[in-house]
């Protein structure tokens, strides 16, 4: 994965924070008590939310704001031929996942919590 893609992927998981805070919060009540909720939740149990506390978050400004981007790029030259491109994480804590698997993670991450708003909004409407 080249280093653009990879800062590029950073910036935009990012800003599915930044919008859900600044654009979708203030286009309802509801929906803006269900995200600050959310953003209170997550603040509290950063240990439970370390995929975007330390990988979305810190590395998306650690990319943009010093361009240390805690990833790289490598290839394994097999003896006999061939070769294998790697595209590993230098976060602790992450390590053990590729830039592909770490980005997977973090989409499932968003999924998940998008999915919670939602439907804390729609508990609070009927409430």
């Amino acid at each position: 994965m080249g280093y653009s893609v990879w800062g590029a992927s950073l910036a935009l998981l990012r800003a599915v924070g930044h919008a859900l805070e600044k654009v979708d919060a203030a286009s309802d009540a509801r929906l803006r008590e269900a995200v600050q909720e959310a953003w209170e939740r997550w603040g509290t149990h950063q240990d439970e939310n370390r995929i975007f506390w330390e990988f979305i978050d810190d590395v998306r400004n650690s990319i943009l704001k010093e361009f240390e981007l805690k990833a790289g790029q490598g290839v394994i030259v097999r003896p006999g031929g061939g070769h294998a491109v790697t595209y590993p994480v230098y976060l602790e804590g992450f390590s053990e996942m590729d830039q592909i698997e770490l980005l997977g993670t973090a989409l499932d991450w968003w999924r998940a919590r998008l999915d919670e708003v939602e439907a804390r909004a729609a508990a609070i409407e009927s409430d």
